[in-house]
């Protein structure tokens, strides 16, 4: 595993994050492609530190940059728009009433912020959300006021994910759903080893 290093400089960080990156990962149309990027997203439709008003990195050729929270002054380094739009595999984790509306936005919109961007123009994306964050697209659903233009595959997390580390050479994920009234339990290993590379991003606590 390779961690950021927040805690150095930013600008210096992102510049060699991206250089490791470029080494260690394939590489496809100028860009890293990773087999799956995991992304979580904020009460203001952020994901992977890109804020709203933020958008010039959507689109940038830099793979990572230094960023910064406009809301506090946070310092932060940016996973770009298009190695993560590059990823085979790109799987938001989302929950909470409280982002019922960035939910909403992934299912109606597509351009409001940085989370819905992402989910409308990547090739294979799935969201995974609880009950709660899923509120108003129900509301508007039932009601049938519209028609979701989001086209990626939903379920619904009943349970916390799990991830640990086993024998330092996997790493096991659990995550329960339930999708048209069916719970499933669903377990992924993630092979370590030099033999079986899976390259994998986290961008979310």
């Amino acid at each position: 595993m390779f961690r950021i290093q927040g805690e150095k400089n930013p600008k210096k960080e992102a510049a060699r994050y991206s250089k490791l990156v470029m080494k260690e990962v394939p590489v496809e149309n100028e860009f890293p492609v990773f087999d799956v990027v995991l992304l979580g997203a904020g009460n203001d439709g952020h994901t992977s530190s890109i804020f709203p008003g933020q958008e010039e990195l959507l689109s940038t050729d830099h793979i990572y940059e230094a960023n910064f929270n406009p809301n506090n002054g946070q310092k932060r380094i940016a996973l770009t728009g298009l190695p993560i739009l590059n990823a085979r595999r790109i799987i938001f984790l989302i929950t909470g009433r409280v982002k019922s509306p960035v939910v909403e936005d992934i299912f109606y919109s597509g351009d409001t912020g940085p989370a819905a961007y992402i989910a409308h123009h990547a090739d294979n994306v799935e969201l995974f959300m609880d009950n709660a964050a899923a509120e108003k697209s129900h509301s508007r659903i039932r009601n049938k006021k519209k028609r979701p233009t989001f086209t990626g595959r939903t379920f619904f997390v009943l349970f916390e994910y799990v991830i640990y580390i086993q024998q330092l050479n996997s790493m096991i994920i659990k995550i329960t759903t339930q999708q048209n009234g069916i719970r499933e339990n669903h377990f992924g290993r993630i092979g370590l080893s030099h033999l079986n590379v899976t390259y994998v991003i986290i961008m979310t606590n």
